[in-house]
């Protein structure tokens, strides 16, 4: 229960960065928003279990590129889960972060 409650609390700070970052609030009953919060409850669980997503994140600078407002609210993010939680995010999660954040933008 005490998990449950902890990763309902980090991904509702998650979703106030993006929300101001987009300035906007996101659609709580849409496709991507599900999508999101699922990915965002995994990304938590691996973190408080030390465990490290192990995927090619070759692709993270041309991503962050193309999708240059998602990147940068995926670092600050990044960041704020730095200083609250003291979490080390890969270059992995940053892209499949940034992924998400996109199409959660775009809905």
């Amino acid at each position: 229960m005490q998990e449950t409650v902890f990763i309902t609390k980090v991904i509702q700070n998650v979703l106030n960065i993006a929300s101001y970052h987009y300035g906007r609030p996101f659609d709580r009953s849409s496709y991507n928003f599900s999508r999101f919060v699922t990915h965002m409850r995994y990304f938590v669980r691996r973190q408080v279990r030390g465990e490290d997503l192990s995927a090619d994140s070759s692709i993270l600078g041309a991503v962050s590129k193309k999708y240059i407002n998602d990147y940068q609210c995926a670092l600050k993010i990044k960041s704020f889960l730095e200083k609250e939680y003291k979490w080390q995010l890969s270059s992995s999660e940053v892209l499949y972060l940034t992924l998400y954040l996109n199409r959660l933008s775009t809905n």
